[in-house]
């Protein structure tokens, strides 16, 4: 008889197993007496569990003995081989696995969590899955060092665990941690992939290729310097053109330092597919965000037109972007009405600001601008300014220069 009819029953095993009495336990199993909890007891006996009990205590022969005798590897929610890699027990995990235990059993996360190389190894060789749950991006986001020569010695045979270290590469250049990110570069990360960068779930599918790469994280950021002595965006890589949305990525930062940054080393607007009007229109649009004020309240209601700080970054990077060849292009009404709106938010500076900058550098059609200005809407927000308004429109041109280029 495997099972105990009660827990009572138990209790003379439960002390051998804490004791480490051999002999005695071999004599009771030999007498065909239980080893093992009652089968419908409540989980709250768990750790009354023979086997358990002889694991905390670190008797190898004795859970050996325990398990030649018929013993369960798991009951109810107790499973012994995620217990013994808890307890950093090569010896008695491999044991575990020799009587029927399997290694799909326990997650690889907390294997590499308590890691210990034996263990590890003893997993891996028993076929345990190093993309389910992406255990190695998780070792890696938690700075878990050993994780990253798991990586390198596994990568010949599996290159698809690089993907894992794109992940962790991600999360660490957002968060700005230049030690990991220099580790994962080491390792042959690459910092331009694209995918999450977070680890929301336990399932295989982790990581279908969209989101935006560890250095557009890290120019979202504020954390390019991560980067900087790392000759990753010394120029733009003419043979990767989806390197170039970098620009983009800057424009979502608190500040104009990334964009200034990347514009200086050659990342220009003329290299992306709308020459950076996507990147304005967003400008324009998070001009008007006032997280100072109750999101109940209009910006106009509340300071009858937005002038911030934050509005006042966003036109300065509106102007290094246009300057640098940037073009606002927005191609249908829909858009124009989009960017109408941003502006009738903000104080009139704004839209004159916007006007003139096109003029200065040629940027705009003059169909598009005047299209900008015709609801009495916008003659209202100029006000007296609207002379001034048109005479900054006549300046753009009516076409552009490279319309037929």
């Amino acid at each position: 008889m495997t099972h105990a009819q009660s827990i009572e029953e138990l209790e003379p095993v439960l002390a051998m197993c804490r004791g480490g009495r051999v002999f005695e336990l071999q004599e009771w199993v030999r007498a065909g007496r239980p080893v093992a909890l009652p089968v419908d007891v409540s989980a709250r006996f768990a750790r009354r569990n023979p086997i358990r009990v002889a694991s905390d205590a670190g008797f190898h022969t004795i859970v050996q003995i325990l398990l030649e005798a018929g013993a369960s590897v798991r009951h109810g929610n107790y499973v012994a081989l995620e217990h013994s890699v808890s307890l950093r027990r090569a010896d008695v995990a491999e044991l575990l696995i020799e009587h029927g235990a399997s290694v799909h059993d326990v997650s690889m996360r907390h294997v590499i969590e308590t890691w210990d190389p034996a263990i590890v190894d003893i997993f891996i060789s028993h076929g345990a899955s190093l993309s389910v749950g992406a255990p190695i991006a998780w070792g890696l986001v938690h700075k878990i060092k050993p994780t990253l020569g798991l990586l390198k010695r596994l990568l010949p045979s599996e290159p698809a665990l690089m993907r894992q270290a794109d992940l962790a590469l991600r999360f660490h250049a957002a968060e700005g941690n230049a030690k990991w990110v220099s580790l994962l570069l080491w390792a042959g990360a690459d910092p331009w992939s694209n995918g999450p960068d977070r680890l929301d779930s336990d399932e295989p599918e982790w990581d279908d290729g969209s989101g935006p790469s560890a250095v557009d994280l890290a120019a979202m950021t504020g954390h390019l310097g991560v980067f900087l002595k790392k000759n990753v965006v010394d120029a733009p890589d003419l043979a990767r053109p989806e390197t170039f949305g970098v620009l983009v990525s800057a424009c979502h930062a608190l500040d104009a330092d990334a964009l200034s940054t990347l514009l200086a080393r050659g990342y220009s607007p003329r290299l992306l597919p709308d020459r950076g009007s996507g990147a304005i229109q967003s400008l324009l649009y998070s001009m008007t965000w006032n997280f100072a004020q109750p999101a109940f309240l209009s910006a106009e209601a509340s300071s009858g037109g937005v002038d911030s700080e934050r509005a006042r970054e966003r036109m300065k990077m509106l102007h290094l972007l246009v300057a640098s060849g940037g073009r606002w292009l927005p191609g249908e009404k829909a858009a124009i009405g989009d960017a109408r709106k941003s502006l009738l938010k903000m104080k009139p500076a704004y839209t004159l600001e916007f006007l003139w900058i096109l003029g200065r550098y040629q940027a705009a059609r003059r169909t598009d601008v005047s299209e900008l200005l015709r609801p009495p809407s916008m003659a209202r927000l100029l006000g007296h300014e609207k002379d001034r308004a048109l005479s900054l429109v006549a300046e753009v041109p009516e076409q552009l220069p490279d319309d037929h280029a």
